[in-house]
This record gives structure tokens, sequence and C-alpha cells, in this order.
């Protein structure tokens, strides 16, 4: 969920808002809910393979990893937008 939330508000909070604060707080407001519901989710669930806690290392390393990703996305976001109003600006 962590993934599909970085992926899906990355790109278009840094396309829309820019690689700046008001970019970043919503971004990691949504993905700390996301990240808060998915691991009391995992937590909780009786058919996960931890069942009581979250003992595998992998998942508290790739956590932020996809943060990373989601700010990366950000950045990438911006940089699209910059470089879209660049090449409109030199046709104007």
């Amino acid at each position: 969920m962590t993934l599909a939330a970085s992926i899906l508000f990355g790109f278009p909070l840094g396309f829309l808002l820019g690689f700046r604060r008001r970019a970043y707080i919503p971004f990691t407001v949504v993905w700390a809910i996301v990240f808060v519901v998915q691991t009391l989710d995992l937590t909780f669930d009786t058919t996960a393979p931890n069942y009581g806690g979250q003992r595998w290392w992998g998942y508290w390393v790739a956590q932020p990893a996809i943060f990373a990703l989601g700010f990366a996305l950000l950045w990438l976001g911006a940089r699209f937008r910059a470089r879209h109003q660049h090449r409109t600006q030199q046709a104007v």
C-alpha cells in the first residue's frame, strides 16, 4: 500500500505543487497514514506470515526505500513541470 501511495501521489504532487514544502507535507502525511494502516493490518492479520508483529527485517528496510522513491517521484514531477513550463515560455 505504501508503494502504491508513493507512485500515485509522488509524481502528481511534484508536478502540481513543485518540489517544495507545500508538496512534501501532503505527501508525507498521506504516506504516513498509509504506513500506519498497513503496519497495523499486517500486525493483526491472522493469515500474515508473522502474526503478532513485524519480525521480518526486510519490511523495515523496504519502507524507507519506498518513501525515498516517493520523494524521487516528487522531484521528477517538479522537473517535468519546470521543463514543460520552459518549453511553453519558449514557444510564446
